[in-house]
This record gives C-alpha cells, sequence and structure tokens, in this order.
C-alpha cells in the first residue's frame, strides 16, 4: 500500500435525538471502519457496541473521550464491528467521528514482503480504496461485514 501518495480524510458528525422507546430503536447496522483509523469523540451516552467471538459488549466510555478505532485498511487480526443504538430515552447522543486512510487510488493488500505463497497467504483479497468505500457503503444488507466478504 503506498501511503506516500495524498491520503483520504473523512469526517462526520452525527445526531442521535432521545428514543422514547429505547428497547424498539435499530440504530445503525453493524459495520467496521473505513480507512486506517477513526477518531470518535463521544459524548458518554451508552450505545456503542462492539463484536467480539460473535457477542455483543457494551463500550464503556468517558464522557468527551476520544476512542481510537483501527480501521479496516490497517486490520491485520479478527475484525471488530461496531455500532451504536439509541439507548436513552432522555438524552440525545452526538458523535464526532474522523477517519483517515489512503489515496482513493490507492489498492489495498498486503504488504508483498509479507506474503509468500506457502506459510505466510493473504488474508483479504486487494482492492482499490474508492471501491472498498463504494463496497463498504453499501453493505448494510448483508450478514457479513465487509471485510469478511473480501476474505479470501
Amino acid at each position: 500500500m503506498n501511503l506516500e501518495s495524498e491520503g483520504l480524510q473523512l469526517f462526520a458528525a452525527n445526531l442521535y435525538p432521545p428514543c422514547p422507546q429505547p428497547e424498539f430503536a435499530m440504530g445503525l447496522p453493524h459495520h467496521s471502519d473505513l480507512g486506517l483509523l477513526t477518531l470518535v469523540i463521544h459524548n458518554g451516552i451508552d450505545g456503542l457496541q462492539i463484536q467480539h467471538n460473535g457477542n455483543w459488549f457494551n463500550v464503556n466510555t468517558i464522557p468527551n473521550s476520544i476512542l481510537y478505532n483501527i480501521g479496516d485498511h490497517l486490520e491485520q487480526w479478527e475484525v471488530q464491528k461496531c455500532c451504536t443504538s439509541n439507548s436513552s430515552e432522555q438524552e440525545k447522543d452526538k458523535d464526532i467521528c474522523g477517519a483517515n486512510g489512503p489515496a482513493l487510488e490507492t489498492i489495498v493488500s498486503p504488504a508483498p514482503k509479507l506474503v509468500d505463497n506457502e506459510t505466510h497467504l493473504p488474508v483479504y483479497i486487494g482492492i482499490e480504496c474508492k471501491n472498498y468505500f463504494h463496497f463498504q457503503q453499501g453493505n448494510q444488507l448483508y450478514a457479513k461485514s465487509c471485510l469478511e466478504r473480501l476474505s479470501i
């Protein structure tokens, strides 16, 4: 992956209004984060979860803290998915996220020096960053994460 060219930086601000019946809220579908690293500035309202070994766990955040998430393009081990839901009927949740990654034309794949044809095989197919972005954004209808669908 050539990181010497211009990279990609995204900024998203999400506002989740109070939900009068949080038990019926759907929240975001499970997903993994695009890019190399995602920074989440969180206000401490519960609802963020990660999935590990098929089980969902709440993320206990500190109000006004910054969460660092490893993105798909830096992922080298088990995929950690996260989602949010409106879990409070009294408070609204707001998150500010920034994601950094390679330039859109960069093909993301394992470094050739780390791969051989015998013992160190690639885990995922190589894909151009902009195609991965479109693939990931259209992934909500599938039960598998984007990385799971790209695994070899």
